[in-house]
Formats: structure tokens, sequence, C-alpha cells
């Protein structure tokens, strides 16, 4: 950018991510480290900068990756944000959800991907990405007020002077505007409502979820040290069931106590709250069941004297209820059978009045009749017959109550006993028809190229990981942390049933140049001086037996169940041309949501 070249320039262009962190203090410093490099420049200096890519993955928060709901409120934030720190243009990464749609790298979309949602599926943020743009539109960056940490307020106006204010703070604040007439608030996704001042001030509720504000004529914005007006949910409701929402009037920083404010919720829902002068007064409105479970918004509008003082939110995340799981039932043949847990808080005399259900290639109906618990989970035995052991299987289960609801569950479970070290002729997973091929851009060789057994074992204090690999073509990794671009397995494990943000141990093993090898992936990444490795080749086939410590592993000695996954990467003399996976959750870093169940058996 130097002269004479940087006179030859005619946009500066940037690119920088920081997901899966909050954009505030992310772009903004890029931009800034950007600026400063072209301020040192002269020719480039006043040259445009355009920040082009920039975005969040959204894979149900896993590990690395967000929520849908935070890509919608991040990307809005953080074009504000860029904008502000001088960005003349702001273009995010990416349109669609594109190529190998299961990892972080192609979710960046603002669409799901159209090979396997054909209707184009929008995600919330490209609702949100719209909204922005109609609120915006023929408005450039003005100012800021400045409101403390964590509150953020960016103020737009456009050729005609008129302003809007795009605000947010990432802790609940309450903020009130000065201003002689009515004030627009628009929420995130494009819904709007009109409040009148009460002594000249506007009572607004900032969240996670930016705001657009603006009114003919605001004189001052500052925080309030309480809410005035507040309304919260519990954090997490049960789908059919009314949702309580606790509601005050706070006037113990000030405030008028003539007349009764009432609160009004979804469905008309309302309570009338009686304001005590420097006192805090609450009450409790209803809110509708909602049918679907998800994360939801309630809204609940405040009047006082006929007109709106107010327009909040109570955030809540309603939960399946009924809440179907599946385990596999304890047994040291792993013959079954598969468990089905109900846990269905709130219900009374309720029974369970018929199962549906499939596991594997067996498929049955039985009519329990099982009396439901309101206090605790019920468990439900399911016969199988003819389904394998250490065999990932696809299962699903339709159960119906006698109140008339339907409730289906389906997933993948296995009949996986782990047995104690030493026990002769253990359990084992046959590679060649229990696990799938994932290719790297090599071919699959079939069973003499990548096939063999794997299991595990226990001790009082380890975890025995065993396998005896076909391959053949021997080529070792380079080196410990980089051993999966050689012949190698890799292997993890999470607690039972995990959810995406569950802590894991991810693991490696293989005759890298060096000798045996074992790396941790996860946490703290490294050569695991704790792990025992033994790892053997005799003609086309490579034995492992690694032990690791329990406490490695995250396995307590008291565990009885837990998750795991397994795979094989294979070699042939040009680098790895892909992997054999038992479970998943490693190769395609989807994390322990994709784990396996297992249990350990006498």
């Amino acid at each position: 950018m130097s002269s004479p070249q940087g006179s030859l320039v005619d946009v500066i262009n940037m690119h920088n991510y920081s997901f899966p962190a909050a954009p505030e203090g992310q772009n903004e410093a890029a931009v800034a480290a950007v600026k400063a490099v072209m301020a040192a420049h002269p020719s480039s200096a006043n040259k445009p900068l355009w920040l082009t890519e920039t975005g969040w993955p959204t894979m149900n928060g896993t590990t690395g990756t967000n929520t849908e709901a935070e890509q919608a409120r991040y990307l809005v934030r953080d074009a504000a944000l860029s904008l502000k720190a001088g960005v003349n243009r702001y273009m995010l990464y990416d349109l669609f959800n594109d190529y190998k749609e299961e990892t972080p790298e192609g979710r960046f979309g603002m669409y799901r991907n159209p090979d396997s949602n054909p209707a184009i599926a929008p995600k919330p943020a490209m609702v949100t990405q719209a909204v922005m743009a109609r609120q915006l539109s023929g408005y450039t960056v003005a100012s800021a007020d400045s409101l403390g940490a964590g509150v953020y307020s960016i103020v737009f106006q456009n050729s005609a002077g008129a302003k809007k204010r795009i605000m947010w703070a990432t802790t609940p604040t309450t903020v009130a505007l000065s201003s002689t007439g009515a004030v627009t608030q628009t929420s995130l996704y494009g819904s709007t409502s009109t409040l009148t001042p009460e002594s000249g001030k506007a009572t607004v509720q900032l969240g996670a979820d930016p705001l657009y504000v603006s009114a003919p004529n605001i004189t001052a914005v500052a925080v309030r040290p309480s809410a005035l007006y507040s309304a919260t949910a519990p954090a997490q409701s049960l789908q059919s069931q009314n949702v309580p929402v606790t509601v005050s009037v706070d006037l113990r920083g000030g405030g008028s106590a003539t007349g009764a404010v009432t609160f009004t919720g979804p469905g008309s829902s309302s309570v009338t709250i009686t304001p005590v002068a420097g006192q805090l007064v609450q009450g409790t409105l209803s809110a509708p069941a909602y049918p679907e479970a998800g994360a939801k918004s309630i809204p609940v509008k405040v009047t006082r004297s006929s007109a709106v003082r107010a327009s909040l939110t109570a955030a809540t995340t309603v939960v399946e209820n009924p809440r179907l799981g599946v385990r596999p039932a304890t047994s040291a043949t792993g013959a079954g059978p598969l468990q089905l847990l109900i846990d269905y808080p709130g219900t009374s005399g309720v029974t369970l009045t018929k199962v549906e259900y499939t596991v594997g290639a067996h498929s049955a109906t039985v009519t329990p009749g099982t009396a439901v618990s309101a206090t605790a989970t019920t468990v439900v035995d399911l016969p199988i017959a003819g389904v394998g052991v250490w065999g990932p299987v696809y299962y699903s289960a339709k159960a119906t109550f006698s109140n008339g609801v339907v409730k289906t569950t389906t997933g993948t479970t296995s009949f996986s006993p782990v047995r104690p070290d030493g026990t002769t002729n253990p359990p084992y997973a046959t590679l060649a028809s229990s696990a799938r091929w994932v290719s790297a851009g090599g071919a699959d060789g079939g069973a003499p190229d990548h096939s063999g057994a794997m299991w595990v074992s226990y001790g009082a204090s380890t975890i025995t990981v065993h396998a005896e690999i076909t391959d053949d073509v021997q080529q070792a990794g380079p080196a410990a942390d980089t051993l999966w671009q050689g012949d190698s397995i890799q292997f993890a494990f999470a607690e039972d049933k995990p959810t995406a943000s569950s802590p894991v141990a991810s693991f490696g093993a293989a005759l890298v140049t060096s000798g045996p090898v074992v790396y941790r992936f996860s946490g703290t990444a490294g050569v695991v001086s704790g792990a025992s490795a033994t790892i053997t080749r005799t003609g086309t086939t490579t034995s492992y037996t690694i032990v690791l410590p329990r406490t490695e592993t995250g396995v307590a000695a008291t565990a009885t169940r837990f998750t795991y996954s397994f795979l094989l990467n294979d070699a042939d003399g040009s680098g790895r041309d892909g992997y054999l996976e038992w479970g998943s959750g490693i190769g395609n870093v989807a994390g322990p949501t994709q784990y396996v169940p297992v249990y350990t058996a006498p």
C-alpha cells in the first residue's frame, strides 16, 4: 500500500472472524489495526475500507459454533459496530449453507442447504438482515451514546436529519430516553410498538437482541439504576403448559406512583399492579402454553393511563413435555432390551397405552398400560431380537398416551457392553459392517484396505481401547499432533446423554516415525504421558492396546454409562484417503451428541 503502489488501489479489503465469541470488541479492533496501517501510507490512507468476510457458523451451539439465534443477533450487532469503527461496506459470509454441511465451515449461511432443503429455507439471520436493511436504508453512522460497559447505542442519521438508534445490552439493562414525543421501538425481527413517554421519558428494556429506536426528538439517553418496568419468565418452561411471567413496577429509583399499571401478554393474559412510591411491587400473568419447543420471547405490553409506556420481552426456553429418551439395558451379552425413558412433569392419571418401535431391523408394538409418573422418570422395557452387539443402530419409538398425546423419538443407539480387563472373548465391533467410510479424497478400498475389530475394556482406574486393524499399506503420520494424516486411530469419550456443549476427551494413537504415541486433541492438547500405548504391526495387521487413566477420559470410577466414538484413519502412501468411523462426531467436528452410548458390564 505504500507509494506509489497505493495510488493504484481503489479499495482496501479485509476479512476477519471471531466466532463463536460475541462481536463486541472483535471486528472493531481488526478495523482499527487495518486503519493504522492505512494511515501509515498516505497514498492509501483515505481509501474506502470494506469488510467483505465475517460471520458465525450455526451447529446448535456445538463447541466452536453458535446457535441460529446467536447468528441472527450477532450479525446485526457486528454490522453496527463495524460501521461505527469506520468500515464503508460490510459483507457477511455466507448466503447458503454449502459443502460439507455437517461441518462448521458449511454452516455460515443465512439459508439452509438447498440440496437438503429444497424450499431454500431461511434461518432467523435472513429475517434480521432484511429488517436491518429496511430500518437503515438511507442512514449512516452519526455518533454513539456513552452508556457504560456492556450497553450499546449507535446513532444513525439520514439526509433529512432524522435519527435512529440501534440499541442492545450484553446483560439486561433498562434505559430512559428523554423525548417530548412518541418513541418507536422495532424489534430484531421487525415487530413495532409505539411508546408514550411518562414525565418526558420513555422506558426501553435492552437485552441481547438489538432494537431499533427512533423519535422526532430524543434529547438524552441514560441507564436507569433499576428497571422501572420488568417482565421475567422461568429459564425453562414446559411444552403445552402456561408460562408464569413475573412483572413488576420498581419505584425504588424514583418515578410516579399515580395510576395503575397493566401488563398484557399473549392471548390477552394480563395483570394490573398498583405502584407504591419508593417500593418494588410485583405480580404474575399467565402466558398461554406454547405447543412447540424452543427458545421463546414472550411479548409484554405495559399500559398506564390508556397509553403504552413500555414494550417488554420475557425470555424462556420451552422444553418438550413429555420428553422421551432411550438407552440400552445393561447386559453382559448386549442382548437388550431397549429402555424407553419418559419424563412427564405436571401430568396426572396418564398411562402409556402403546409404543410402536424399530431398532435396527427389528420392529414391534407393545401395549404396556404403564402409569406415567409426574415426578420421576418412567422406564419401559422394549424387547428386541436379532440386533447385534457393538453396532450403532437406528431406532425410532412412537409413544401414545391415554390423554391423546403422541410423541416420537429417533436417533442412533448401540448395545455395546464394556467388559472388565482380561475378559475372554469380549464383545467387539466388526468395523467392516458397523462403521462407515468417509472419504477425504481417496477411494474406499474395502476390507483389505481398512477393516478389523475394536472394543473397550475397563479397570478400577483405567479405560482401555483395543483394536485389531487390517491395513494393506502402512503409512505413519509425520508427528503426534498430526498423526491423523497417516494410519492411526482416534477415539473420544463424553458423559451419558451429552449435550452439544458437554466436555469431551478426544485422543489419537499411532505408530509415528518416533514410535507409539497417544495424543490428546481436546482441552489442553499434547502427548498423554500417563497413557500406555502398545502398537505393533505383523503382516497387514496393526494391533492397538491403549490404556488411559480414567482421569484423562472423564469416565469416573462410579460411571456405568458413557458415550464413545471411534475412527480409523487410512493412508496408503500419499496422505490420508479418508476414515472409517464407528459412531461420529470426531472427523466431522460435530461433537459429543453424535457419540454412541456404551455401558460397563461385569
